[in-house]
């Protein structure tokens, strides 16, 4: 079964995003389509880039 894929705009208007939105905003293209492990992906990688690794 195919993954179903949302909009920057729907992502960005989503309830289960909310909290995110500028994130989605910010680095997903107007013109391409995301899965929600693909935005959850985006998001945990925005979050952890500016922690130093051990």
């Amino acid at each position: 079964m195919a993954e179903i894929k949302f909009s920057k705009k729907q992502l960005v208007s989503s309830e289960r995003f909310a909290a995110y939105k500028d994130i989605i905003a910010a680095f997903l293209e107007d013109d391409k389509s995301y899965g929600i492990a693909e935005t959850e992906r985006i998001i945990e990688d925005f979050l952890h880039s500016g922690k130093e690794e051990e």
